[in-house]
């Protein structure tokens, strides 16, 4: 008897949809806790130069006001993934709320602080809520796909979860842009620590308990080492926008990559490794890893500074640059939600290729800005770049777990998410490098529009080529994973 929606039975009327979806124990929840995540992540783009002046932060400060949150993301994603395969998922979950709370809650507090100290005070708010956002998005997945019946269906549950990940992005700049326009930008993280209570709540009355069927001691050396790692390696990366000459700098990016190569040679010879090593062998993971980052120096790191280049260059008030983002964002929202209703034929790398393919176009007009001139052909690439965004993010959602086994849900899903937000905080510093370098050289020769121009284009150009080698590395990865396939299908006749 063939599957409503399968590819061997009829399609899936609406109806039948709405109740599979409905059947899925904790997507309201988990949806809602990605959106909570993605709140988090992104509330102060669109009212960051405004953050900056408030909280006396210098130009390095700044960056970590953009980057802190993923590194707190990034730090904690595949431990929290791991973890919640082994103590429960719903455990990690809501514990994650929690900690979201107290880092919106330390943000809040920052208003009260004198500039300076409370550029700190916010920072360290903003690597706690990354610390929380990274237990909701690993777990809500992994709850997803453990409470999925079939593939249908969880495709089907993690279109809802894309969604969660476009409305989020669309909801953080405009909650920032009111707030800050209005003058009390603290109001945004008192709403998000109410939110983030009432989430907690929410999930302990309606989540079920999740974990591995075959529960594993919790690789605390692996998660320690990984996160110091990290650490180190993204602190190199924004410090260097002071100067990357610095003995500081340079000790934290070498530190950071030994630690990686120990963290590399302990999973491979440890008994009961945090992340499996072995995983990284199977084409369709390997192909949604390349994606994930892709999507994150690519895409993230675009929208990431397109609201500072509305607020700055432009002079659009901080709800117009918001509103701007809200249109890639809600495209976003449509697209994963239309990309549960694709042939479930069309895999993961070609969903990833078309979705990366359509961002590509429209960024495209975003690498020929030019200050006072106007923004309706940007704006209208948007639109584009939001398809093809939501069509990534669904897929991402569904192909971190596809090639893995139940019990290593979490992992998948904590793998998958910390290379897309590693790769967010490596672009935003990157961009910013490429941004400004030699702009006071360029400057004084050619004026400093037309300086800040040719740093943009530069920077563009680079997010637009990492999204082009990302189509080819995961074409890539499909054709090996159908050859796989076919080997297996042959062995098995």
């Amino acid at each position: 008897m063939s599957l409503p929606g399968s590819a061997s039975g009829g399609p899936d009327p609406a109806g039948q949809t709405r109740a599979k979806l409905a059947r899925v124990p904790g997507l309201a929840v988990a949806a809602a806790g990605t959106l909570l995540a993605l709140v988090l992540f992104t509330g102060p783009l669109s009212s960051t130069p405004t953050l900056s002046r408030l909280l006396g932060a210098d130009a390095a400060q700044q960056s970590w006001i953009l980057s802190s949150t993923s590194l707190g993301l990034a730090v904690a994603l595949i431990a929290s993934g791991s973890l919640g395969d082994e103590w429960g998922r719903r455990r990690v979950f809501l514990l994650g709320t929690m900690l979201g709370t107290a880092g919106s809650l330390l943000c809040f507090a920052a208003a009260a602080v004198p500039p300076g100290a409370a550029a700190a005070i916010f920072i360290a708010g903003r690597v706690v809520q990354g610390l929380g956002a990274a237990a909701m998005i690993s777990c809500s997945a992994a709850l997803i796909a453990a409470g999925a019946a079939d593939a249908v269906q969880r495709t089907k549950a993690m279109g809802v979860w894309g969604a969660a990940v476009s409305l989020g992005i669309a909801l953080g700049p405009m909650l920032g842009a009111i707030t800050s326009d209005a003058g009390i930008w603290y109001l945004a993280y008192a709403v998000m620590a109410v939110s983030g209570a009432a989430l907690a709540i929410w999930g302990r009355l309606r989540l079920a308990e999740s974990k591995a069927a075959e529960p594993r001691p919790v690789d605390w050396t692996g998660a320690l080492l990984l996160a110091a790692a990290l650490a180190l390696i993204l602190t190199g990366l924004t410090e260097g926008r002071r100067g990357w000459g610095q003995w500081g700098v340079l000790a934290a990016l070498a530190a950071g990559g030994l630690l990686l190569l120990v963290f590399g040679w302990q999973q491979w010879r440890g008994k009961d490794p945090m992340l499996d090593l072995r995983i990284f062998r199977l084409p369709g993971l390997l192909g949604a890893s390349v994606a994930a980052f892709a999507m994150g120096a690519g895409a993230i790191t675009m929208m990431s500074y397109a609201s500072v280049i509305l607020l700055q260059d432009y002079g659009l008030p901080a709800v117009v640059a918001a509103m701007c983002l809200a249109v890639w964002a809600v495209v976003g929202i449509f697209a994963s939600l239309l990309a549960r209703r694709l042939p479930h034929g069309f895999d993961g790398p070609g969903r990833f290729a078309v979705g990366f393919l359509l961002c590509v176009i429209g960024f495209l007009p975003w690498a020929f800005l030019r200050f006072g001139a106007g923004l309706l052909l940007p704006v209208l690439g948007l639109v584009v770049a939001g398809a093809g965004t939501g069509l990534v993010n669904a897929t991402l959602g569904r192909e971190a777990v596809a090639h893995l086994a139940a019990r290593q849900a979490g992992m998948g899903s904590g793998l998958n998410n910390t290379v897309r937000y590693l790769g967010s905080a490596i672009g935003v510093t990157v961009f910013g490098v490429l941004a400004t370098a030699g702009l006071g050289a360029r400057a004084a020769t050619i004026g400093t529009s037309a300086a800040a121009v040719e740093g943009w284009d530069r920077a563009v150009w680079a997010c637009l080529g990492v999204m082009l080698l990302a189509v080819l590395l995961v074409l890539c990865c499909g054709r090996a994973m159908r050859i796989a396939e076919r080997a297996a299908a042959g062995t098995v006749r």
